[in-house]
């Protein structure tokens, strides 16, 4: 169970007619970085230095 946080890419904006491109519309390195650094911690396939996962019995 959990909050279903998660890391999502912006590939594009658009604000009227402008539309703005980020990285091609692909996922930029940093927010790949955050997705597994988050997920890793969710799944416990790293040790969670801030407290944020706790364990319901």
């Amino acid at each position: 169970m959990g909050t279903a946080a998660v890391i999502s890419s912006i590939g594009t904006i658009e604000h009227g007619e402008r539309v703005v491109e980020y990285c091609g519309g692909d996922v930029g390195p940093i927010a790949m970085e955050l997705y597994e650094s988050l997920t890793e911690i969710q799944q416990r396939r790293t040790p969670d230095e801030f407290g944020w996962t706790v364990t319901v019995e």
